[in-house]
């Protein structure tokens, strides 16, 4: 490889792939500058001793170069030699009818130039002796040579294929066969169309047909003659085919030689049809696919029928195809002249029938509890609550839930052919039994019952379940109504304003609950969002005998017995709970979180708050180591003794007696008169009750006397950020409230009992 500029090899850059060797030929590879390709190809063949024509090039770029003080553009060209050696070739059709050059090749592979005596011979060895063009073989070695290029596919030979013979139709009663192709025309053949299952489906695919009847001449056919014969390029010769008549006898038609002619005739009356040149005749009776009914099928007509169908036909048809009962022979008797008045349309008419079997009773589902909603709950003024929709179905443990009632048999009916028609079973429904529900068997029924208290599960009309979890996957709005449940509800969205959730489970909300909302529930309740009611109003309402779990909460009033946990913080909001009031973020980086301000908190046993109050005046209130409980016990307490002392002091005073007399009272007995003593000792009896029960609830109120200093004195109040001035603190009976902001520390009642001990954290 030579750079034809600098006689040195060219860059990596600029390396190609060489031209491979043929027949002993070293590649040939030159990269040289020039200004025209011409001026290169001169240039090259001079370098490399060949003929300009027996070179190939690429234009690799163009560069300017100085040249007397001026810049030149040059083009750089990359030089092969043409691939111009090899064998070449002689190829015969597959058929024979034709050959001709595959490839011709300007050298043989030694190098030495073809010729046309070379190429003739190529063509002897092959063979070909006939119809062979020299004149083109000459040419074609002269193309090759003047370009040095490589020719193929040259036809250098032709042979003379046989002449068949085909027949001669003479007499037809249909136009062309194409108008019989109604598989060309339609779409769909007479096969597919009468083998539909239905009547009604065989008029929705109607065409025009052709009809003939009973020995009817449909066609006549000369036979074909011999033909003529061909030779292929080898010379062989090449024998005609014997010619084919142009239709086949299918069904129903008869094919017969007579002399030079094939006659072609119906051997029932029907519809004629071509397809895959087969004539074919078509009954134009259907049965239908339980045998129970035959009908006649009158298709829209391409023709005119000049002689009417004979009924003996149609009833011999019908026999043909098994019928052996239930045929109505008026309507076939009146076949002919329904096809005489020629109607346009598609036409069917029932000349046959069996006893149709009958079904037997459906199988049916009765349920016991109301599946539907109501539209809303009347209230006592008049108005209609629409939140109130009863979407939600509990039942009881042991309920009744449905009953299935297996389907029936039915009726045996008879066919055409004298056979039996099984009577189909009534339709049956199926209904599973998902968790929770069990199914007992009756005498043809199922019956399903409630395994627990909870909601009904009802898997369309297919399945029915019992759950003791409530799951509302959207919010609980208008379309879900208000919600009662016996077991946990789980909401995946929010409660919308003025909804109510009532459970005898847990509650869990994935999403907000907002003003106006009502939640109670015998478990826990849990907001994963927050609450956002309306401050000072009150009526949001959290009820739960268990812990509130919020993110925050907002304008609400909460009653909990357990704990009340917010992760971020408490505005505008009465919380009351047995447990403690936990705002659970010590690390929260802002003030905001953990927060409790312009709200009533009720902890019986504590607070933990990062901060509470604010830097405005909003008024907040933290009350510890009260129970709300306790309170209203010991006032009723206090109640019942002062009733009692009141009852006992006018007892006594009906006795006329001290406290200090009823030591005496065996005394005091004998002096009263015998008709006055069974008063006397009722009341005597009365006054020891009052005596007791003081004694039973004084014990009592010690009790939770006691209980309640034991809760204020285990209260606590945490702080782990800051407690602002103004915020009203009380532990137990003791009040106080805070002048200054302070910061982590701990708030409980002193040992003394008398006075908040404030300790730094």
């Amino acid at each position: 490889m030579i750079d034809g500029k600098t006689g040195k090899h060219p860059d990596k850059g600029d390396k190609q792939k060489p031209v491979e060797p043929q027949s002993g030929h070293e590649p040939v590879f030159l990269v040289l500058e020039a200004k025209t390709p011409a001026e290169g190809l001169k240039k090259a063949s001079e370098i490399l001793d060949l003929q300009c024509k027996e070179l190939q090039y690429r234009i690799i770029d163009n560069i300017n170069r100085e040249v007397d003080g001026g810049l030149v553009e040059f083009l750089r060209i990359e030089f092969t030699r043409k691939p111009v050696h090899g064998a070449s070739q002689i190829q015969i059709s597959a058929d024979k009818l034709s050959a001709s050059i595959k490839v011709l090749y300007p050298k043989k592979p030694d190098g030495t130039e073809i010729t046309y005596p070379y190429i003739l011979s190529l063509v002897r060895k092959a063979k070909i002796t006939y119809g062979l063009d020299k004149e083109v073989i000459k040419q074609a070695v002269k193309n090759a040579l003047e370009n040095y290029d490589i020719l193929e596919d040259v036809e250098i030979a032709k042979g003379t294929p046989p002449v068949n013979e085909e027949s001669n139709i003479l007499q037809s009663t249909f136009p062309d066969k194409s108008e019989i192709n109604y598989q060309a025309i339609a779409g769909l053949g007479l096969e597919e169309l009468v083998s539909r299952d239905s009547v009604d489906r065989i008029r929705d695919n109607a065409f025009p047909a052709w009809i003939v009847q009973k020995g009817e001449l449909l066609v006549l056919i000369a036979k074909p003659g011999r033909g003529k014969i061909g030779h292929d390029v080898l010379g062989k010769p090449i024998l005609p085919q014997k010619g084919k008549l142009p239709f086949k006898a299918g069904d129903h038609v008869r094919a017969e030689s007579v002399e030079d002619h094939v006659i072609y005739s119906a051997e029932i009356s029907g519809y004629l049809e071509c397809k895959d040149d087969t004539l074919r005749i078509h009954s134009p009776i259907w049965i239908s696919p339980d045998k129970s009914e035959a009908y006649f099928l009158k298709l829209p007509l391409l023709n005119s029928l000049k002689k009417k169908l004979d009924p003996v036909e149609i009833t011999e048809q019908l026999s043909a195809a098994g019928v052996v009962e239930g045929t109505i022979t008026a309507e076939i008797t009146a076949i002919p002249h329904r096809i005489e008045q020629d109607q346009p349309d598609f036409s069917a008419f029932k000349i046959a029938a069996g006893i149709p079997a009958e079904k037997g009773c459906a199988a049916r589902i009765e349920l016991f509890f109301d599946r539907d909603t109501r539209p809303g709950k009347l209230l006592n003024n008049g108005t209609m609550d629409y939140r109130e929709i009863g979407k939600v179905k509990t039942v009881q443990k042991n309920q009744l839930l449905a009953v299935k009632f297996f389907p029936t048999r039915g009726k045996l009916g008879r066919d055409l052919m004298g056979n039996d028609i099984e009577a189909p079973k009534g339709d049956d429904i199926v209904l599973k039994a998902l968790e929770n529900v069990r199914v007992e068997m009756g005498k043809g029924k199922m019956l399903f019952y409630a395994d627990l208290e909870g909601s009904v599960d009802m898997v369309g009309d297919t399945a029915i379940g019992v759950k003791p979890v409530l799951n509302i996957e959207t919010d609980v709005n208008f379309s879900t109504g208000n919600i009662s449940f016996n077991g946990d509800v789980n909401v995946k969205g929010s409660v919308v304003s003025g909804f109510k959730i009532c459970a005898k489970g847990n509650i869990t909300i994935a999403g907000m609950v907002n003003q106006k909302v009502q939640l109670e529930a015998d478990g826990n309740i849990m907001i994963r969002k927050g609450i956002i009611g309306l401050a000072g109003v009150r009526d949001t309402m959290i009820l739960s005998k268990g812990d509130v779990i919020a993110n925050y909460i907002q304008g609400a009033t909460i009653e909990a017995g357990g704990d009340v946990i917010v992760d971020d913080y408490i505005i505008n909001s009465i919380v009351n709970t047995k447990g403690k009031a936990i705002l659970p973020s010590p690390f929260a980086p802002s003030l905001m979180k953990g927060s409790i301000f312009g709200s009533e908190i009720y902890g019986t046993k504590g607070i933990e708050a990062n901060s509470i109050g604010s830097e405005m005046s909003t008024r907040t209130t933290i009350i510890v180591g009260e129970s709300p409980d306790l309170e209203i016990q010991l006032k009723k307490i206090q109640e019942a003794l002062e009733y009692l002392e009141n009852e006992y002091a006018q007892a006594s005073k009906s006795l006329r007696i001290g406290i200090s007399d009823v030591q005496n009272l065996k005394k005091r007995l004998e002096q009263i008169a015998p008709r006055d003593r069974l008063l006397y000792v009722d009341t005597l009896k009365r006054l020891k009750k009052i005596i007791n029960t003081q004694s039973e609830l004084k014990v009592k109120q010690q009790q939770l006397m006691e209980e309640e200093d034991r809760l204020a004195q285990q209260a606590e109040i945490i702080v782990k950020k800051v407690i602002y001035p103004r915020v009203n603190i009380q532990i137990g009976k003791l009040k106080k409230r805070t002048d200054s902001a302070l910061s982590n520390l701990k708030l409980k009642m002193h040992g003394n009992g008398r006075e908040i001990e404030f300790i730094s954290l």
